[in-house]
């Protein structure tokens, strides 16, 4: 008995078929991993919800200003909390409390983030959810939202750019300095400038250091409990709002980095 094969249009009719299915399934699994992927990210991002109220109750206000949020309170840095898909989970430093995960390159929603944001009413602390991966994968109850908090944009700002300080023990923050046996310093307009500072714009950079070093200055100032003392620190504050405009006015991106200064 002869054996039939295949012919032409059953063949065809088997690939329509596997090409329809795969033109279903594909597109439902990879909704289904994107998916999973947020859950993943928005768990992570929420397992820090209990230490920041803790936090909250014993201090009676959020991270502000302290060395890094998260350490103080009581949990890792921001890049060792990270799982398959997110990169970090990061404590807001600026008293809001906020509690931000971004998503890495092993995911689909690569470079987007997930935030949880603190209310406090009648001594309870309850959280709001906002993002801005596409509406169809956003976890239930999470609305959109921008994508960073002005501390978030300004300090994206001065990684663009290049700009770093670091701090000295007593709290003032500090440029690096010249390279032993190397000229690195130029003056113009009375400022001191070091070609050893970060980022590309050397004025901007200045900017940024005169800027901080007024707000040391003024908080020490402000703690001041003598009137030698204040007249000390008065002059300093003085000297850094000075030369702090006058950096702003010798670059470009001054009035950029003034309004993100504003936004906070």
């Amino acid at each position: 008995m002869k054996q039939k094969g295949f012919t032409l249009i059953e063949l065809m009719i088997v690939v329509a078929i596997i090409g329809i299915l795969t033109a279903v399934g594909v597109p439902q699994y990879q909704n289904y991993v994107a998916k999973s992927q947020v859950a993943e990210g928005f768990n992570l991002v929420a397992s820090l919800k209990s230490s920041l109220v803790e936090y909250h109750n014993t201090q009676g206000t959020f991270p502000d200003g302290t060395t890094d949020a998260n350490v103080a309170v009581g949990i890792a840095t921001a890049l060792n909390i990270k799982g398959d898909y997110i990169s970090k989970v990061e404590v807001s430093n600026d008293g809001l409390g906020t509690i931000t995960g971004t998503f890495g390159l092993n995911s689909q929603h690569d470079g987007k983030f997930l935030r949880l944001t603190p209310t406090v009413a009648d001594g309870a602390v309850s959280f709001n959810c906002t993002t801005d991966i596409e509406e169809s994968y956003r976890p239930s109850g999470c609305e959109g939202g921008t994508t960073a908090t002005p501390a978030e944009a300004l300090q994206a700002f001065l990684d663009l750019h290049g700009v770093t300080l670091t701090t000295q023990p007593n709290g003032a923050p500090t440029l690096p300095g010249c390279v032993a046996g190397l000229s690195c310093n130029y003056r113009e307009d009375g400022l001191l400038v070091n070609r050893n500072w970060p980022g590309a714009d050397k004025y901007l950079s200045l900017a940024v250091y005169k800027t901080r070093r007024y707000n040391w200055a003024k908080e020490k100032y402000d703690a001041a409990t003598t009137a030698s003392a204040q007249a000390y620190w008065s002059g300093v504050v003085s000297r850094q709002a000075t030369r702090r405009a006058t950096a702003l006015s010798k670059t470009p991106l001054g009035a950029t980095y003034q309004a993100l200064l504003d936004a906070l």
